[in-house]
Formats: C-alpha cells, structure tokens, sequence
C-alpha cells in the first residue's frame, strides 16, 4: 500500500487518492514495453510536483495526453496550497512512477 503522507504530515488530497487506484490498474494493465510485438508503448503522462515543506515529490496522474495533465495541475496545485505546503515546482512527465509519494531520503 503506498503511504498517503509524506514528512510534516501532509497528506495526500481526495483529488490524488481518488487516481490511486486508477494508477495501480494502468500501471499493471499497461506495461511501458509490449514483448509480443518488440515496440514500446508510450508511458502515461503525470503532473510532478516538488514541495519544500514538507519535502517530497508526488506525482499525480495518470493522464491519457499531455494537455489532460497541464488541465488538472491547477486542482492539485490548490489542494497542496490548502494545506500550506510550498511548491517549488512542477513538471508534465511522461513516465510511470513507482510511488506517487516520495518522501526525503
């Protein structure tokens, strides 16, 4: 089970719980490589965001295209503001995460 807090005891929004399940499906469905035909399918796309208090990195997604990612940073931006945490960036990837939480190390 992926940890729904990261340092400083924020936790993770509605908004991001609600796409976890959405993530472990995708993630399992879709591998980034297809060894039937030998070509490789293309990662999903996640909106990145760095805070510095706490310090972490969640990844929120994922999204079908670039421009359904760059449409929802806004909610995840707002519900990381609510809960006073400072962003210190944010990046449209298109990868596949192995958490959608990373704590410091």
């Amino acid at each position: 089970m992926l940890s729904e807090k990261c340092a400083g005891d924020l936790s993770i929004s509605k908004l991001a719980r609600s796409n976890m399940s959405y993530y472990n499906s995708f993630s399992t469905a879709c591998p980034p490589y297809n060894r039937d035909n030998k070509s490789k399918r293309q990662f999903p796309w996640w909106v990145k965001i760095a805070t510095a208090k706490p310090q972490c990195v969640y990844y929120f997604g994922p999204f079908d295209n670039q421009s359904k990612a760059v449409k929802s940073q806004s909610g995840y931006l707002e519900d990381l503001s609510q809960e006073q945490a400072k962003v210190v960036s944010i990046e449209i990837k298109q990868e596949q995460p192995k958490l959608l939480t990373i704590p410091p190390e």
